[in-house]
């Protein structure tokens, strides 16, 4: 297997090249072994930004580093860190083993979670805390030049708790899809006011969509009120 412009994206050379194929594995199938790296992959990934974080936002807050982690570690941010090379590489590999799956977006995310766990076991954390700073670098670099992104369902609460109301509620209105690549219908509602809903391939992201909606109106309803 071929995997020089992978070795160059994470600036990391495997050892062992199964573990390699265990993470790609979901490109072409979706079995135990892949979905357990993903697992774990998830998790490493949240530890290793956190600490990316922590060595290059010294003086920020708790709060204010969480906001950044939120982002970074989003699957949105996942699928946007894979370029067209990488796409391509992926496009290959699963055309190789002459895979009839569609690479969709939860895809990407799921299989750079599970190279990101491949490179843990390989090399270890520090390993996977250097590759991911040189994956990472550019979006560091631009968050030092910005303010803390907000999150919408945090900013949503804050509403909420400024005006003394009981906090937003989430409820899954519907599941599409097949179990291995679900879409959720979400909505998000705080009392005395018309709920919103929001879509994703998770709980989370949908979540985040029907917050995104519900502030937005009610942003501009107190703007109305105001005028």
């Amino acid at each position: 297997m071929t995997d020089g412009y992978l070795s160059t994206f994470f600036a990391y050379r495997f050892k062992d090249a199964s573990l390699l194929e265990d993470a790609l594995r979901g490109l072409w199938v979706r079995d135990r072994r892949f979905e357990r790296l993903e697992f774990l992959g998830d998790r490493v990934l949240a530890l290793s930004v956190a600490q990316l974080l922590f060595e290059n936002f010294p003086d920020e807050s708790e709060g204010d580093l969480a906001k950044r982690h939120s982002v970074l570690v989003s699957g949105r941010h996942l699928r946007l860190l894979v370029n067209d090379e990488l796409r391509q590489f992926f496009t290959h590999q699963a055309r190789e083993r002459k895979s009839k799956k569609p690479i969709t977006a939860s895809l990407l995310e799921d299989v750079m979670e599970a190279i990101v766990a491949a490179i843990y076991l390989d090399g270890g954390f520090d390993a996977v805390v250097t590759s991911l700073a040189h994956v990472y670098h550019d979006d560091i670099e631009r968050q030092r030049h910005n303010e803390p992104p907000v999150n919408a369902k945090s900013a949503l609460q804050e509403w909420a708790l400024q005006r003394a109301m009981p906090l937003p509620r989430y409820q899954v209105t519907s599941r599409m899809g097949k179990s291995h690549n679900p879409t959720f219908v979400i909505e998000a509602s705080v009392d005395g006011q018309t709920p919103t809903y929001g879509m994703g391939s998770s709980k989370s992201k949908a979540e985040q969509k029907a917050a995104k909606l519900l502030l937005k109106k009610l942003q501009e309803k107190d703007l109305s009120c105001k005028a």
